[in-house]
């Protein structure tokens, strides 16, 4: 199982709710064969490629920091979805992509060279 299906699986198995970025490191490593670091990047993934709706909600409390994510999803697609991906499965596309663009940005002096993705959705 890759980090993409690990994440997704385990946000759709706690729909609507808010999962802390802990469970979704213990989630991947019992599932995958490593642990996930950069849960950020996965996030990124299942909203830009596949078209999930997924909110990261960043609080601090006490001096410490936390980080939550939540699948935002309506009941009839969540069953849908879940008809479509389970354990191991590949993800399914939320959101058809038909055009995509890549142009890039200026680099700065401390990271390398980015670019502004463009997508279409039908």
């Amino acid at each position: 199982m890759t980090h993409n299906q690990a994440m997704l699986y385990l946000l759709m198995q706690n729909a609507n709710r808010q999962v802390s970025l802990p469970q979704i490191m213990r989630f991947t490593n019992d599932n995958c064969n490593s642990v996930c670091a950069v849960v950020h990047s996965r996030a990124s993934d299942l909203r830009i490629i596949y078209g999930y709706n997924i909110t990261n909600y960043v609080r601090k409390k006490n001096g410490r920091q936390t980080s939550t994510y939540q699948l935002n999803i309506n009941k009839q697609s969540l069953n849908k979805m879940r008809r479509l991906f389970g354990r191991g499965k590949q993800i399914p596309h939320f959101t058809k992509v038909i055009q995509f663009d890549k142009k890039p940005i200026q680099n700065d002096l401390f990271e390398r060279g980015h670019h502004q993705l463009t997508f279409y959705f039908k």
